[in-house]
């Protein structure tokens, strides 16, 4: 009948997810816990630490170089500004001793 077919097919898919439950068991247990609740392969972990490392440095170096370099041009673009600036005055300044 048509309940039986579903019945089996339940018992199959059960039967399948207990299956892959206990391959996850025995996978975990092989591997070494990295941080928290990851888990990788020691040589892994250590080459993924390594690199990891080698881009938070890469990053922060990135970072603080273009905040550097922002304020650079910025503090160029003031100075810039004030000298055209100071000169429109200048010229002002001279325009009305002339007059």
């Amino acid at each position: 009948t048509a309940l039986a077919r579903m019945e089996a097919q339940y018992k199959t898919k059960i039967q399948e997810l207990e299956q892959e439950i206990l391959e996850l068991k025995d996978f975990v247990s092989k591997t070494t816990p990295t941080s928290g609740n990851s888990y990788a392969f020691p040589a892994t972990n250590k080459n993924l630490t390594e690199k990891v490392e080698a881009y938070r440095t890469f990053i922060s170096d990135y970072i603080v170089k273009a905040q550097e370099e922002k304020a650079k041009a910025v503090q160029m673009a003031e100075e810039k500004i004030k000298a055209k600036y100071e000169a429109e005055k200048a010229k002002d300044r001279s325009i009305g001793e002339l007059e």
